[in-house]
């Protein structure tokens, strides 16, 4: 008789913790559609045909790899590529992506509509959305896993970060250039530019803006993002096996990276979620808590310079009841995307925030990379020049009763070249396994 896993000492090694993360990536759904535009709901209505394409064309990608829908807690990953010029934003195309991936209701069918990824929006745990516009050929991609799945591979890649002390999500150097882009940045605050300035000094605080500015706030948007073995710790349960001992140390452990999360200095407490009733108190609280960030920050973060996206964790009150668990999505477009965009008005691309449009009187390569940019600007969809352009949204598992409160909470992230939690997990893991050559 063939051993059980958990009594064959492999599994419980590198090489087979290695192993069982292959099996689980095996697991994963990927669909990569190509030349299809990303449209919102409303933009839908006038192509007809445009629902039944898309259904079709993921429901025939999971037949060809045989699988079909998830029945039970999912973790999603969606980006978004537009070419139009009249793009919808990103809350309102992933609204429509993540219907569309629910019932098939668009195709013909006299049965009871089956889902196309999922049955109901209620299964998505875990869900990172991307979006960039202006490019040459649209583009729609997915990755989907079972939640247990991805709890499993967090903990594995937090494992392997901390026993291999080089494995540092972040630039060691960070703060040091930091320090020195922030002092140029309290100079221009303190000296604004005259009249009068010539050609060179307007270049100069033209690369200031672009290099100190944009790295001093992209060094602090990434202060407070969850590193992968804190994101584990929330996520980690307590272990059936392990006895009292195990599962005090997990709870410590999960205390303490919660603790460092909600005091960590860029992110921003929300009142827990609201029932129905108290949608607009709860939308009245968030505008003004983003306006006070806003107004705490100004010198340094407004006006931002670089595209942003925004971490968000929920975690629900202790017997929360179904009307209190809002889908992923809906925590996001119903009540953040709108106040941030008031508030902090962040760039969707870096040319939209540079101050490109004075002249300089030169015919040299200056004059012409100032024209190039330009040219790139303007290029660029008009209708989505401000917006959040990246978004993660993590459900926790609800409060215990010894800590019976919930909450939400906020942080602005790199919007740009920022990977999606599947991705983080995976770099980690394929440096570990290329040194040891598994």
């Amino acid at each position: 008789m063939a051993l059980n896993r958990n009594d064959n000492p492999y599994w419980s090694g590198s090489e087979g913790e290695y192993h069982k993360y292959q099996q689980r990536l095996r697991r994963r759904v990927s669909v990569l559609i190509d030349g299809q535009e990303a449209l919102t709901k409303k933009q839908m209505r006038e192509c007809i045909d445009y629902a039944k394409t898309f259904q079709r064309s993921v429901i025939e990608d999971l037949r060809s790899s045989r699988r079909r829908a998830f029945r039970s807690g999912i973790c999603l990953h969606l980006h978004v590529e537009t070419s139009s010029n009249q793009p919808g934003p990103i809350q309102s195309l992933a609204k429509n992506f993540l219907d569309l991936l629910g019932k098939a209701t668009h195709l013909d069918n006299t049965r009871r509509p089956r889902g196309v990824l999922y049955g109901d929006d209620q299964q998505v745990k875990m869900l990172s959305v991307s979006c960039s516009h202006g490019v040459d050929i649209p583009q729609f991609r997915k990755v989907a896993a079972p939640v247990r799945d991805v709890i499993a591979d967090l903990v594995y890649a937090a494992d392997l970060e901390k026993t291999h002390d080089d494995l540092f999500e972040g630039d060691f150097h960070a703060d040091y250039r930091f320090a020195d882009s922030l002092e140029t940045v309290r100079k221009q605050t303190a000296n604004p530019p005259a009249e009068d300035d010539s050609d060179m000094v307007k270049l100069d605080r033209l690369l200031a803006e672009i290099v100190d500015r944009q790295f001093a706030q992209e060094h602090l948007l990434g202060t407070g993002q969850l590193r992968l073995t804190e994101l584990a710790d929330l996520y980690r349960l307590n272990p059936s096996e392990g006895g009292d001992a195990w599962d005090e140390l997990m709870r410590s452990s999960r205390k303490t990276s919660e603790s460092w999360m909600l005091q960590a200095p860029f992110r921003i407490a929300l009142p827990p979620l609201p029932t129905h009733d108290g949608s607009k108190a709860f939308r009245a609280s968030v505008q003004g808590t983003f306006k006070e960030f806003g107004t705490s920050f100004r010198w340094l973060m407004l006006p931002l310079k670089v595209p942003v996206g925004i971490e968000v964790v929920v975690k629900p009150p202790h017997g929360a009841n179904k009307a209190e668990l809002f889908d992923l999505d809906n925590v996001v477009r119903t009540y953040l995307m709108d106040s941030i965009d008031r508030e902090l008005s962040p760039p969707s691309d870096y040319l939209h925030a540079a101050n490109l449009d004075y002249e300089v009187d030169s015919a040299d390569a200056t004059a012409m990379m100032l024209q190039e940019m330009r040219d790139r600007r303007d290029a660029l969809p008009k209708a989505v020049r401000t917006g959040v352009v990246r978004y993660e949204v993590f459900r926790l598992p609800e409060a215990d009763a010894s800590s019976p409160d919930g909450y939400v909470t906020v942080n602005l992230t790199h919007g740009l070249n920022n990977p999606d939690f599947f991705r983080r997990i995976d770099r980690v893991v394929d440096k570990v396994a290329t040194r040891h050559d598994w």
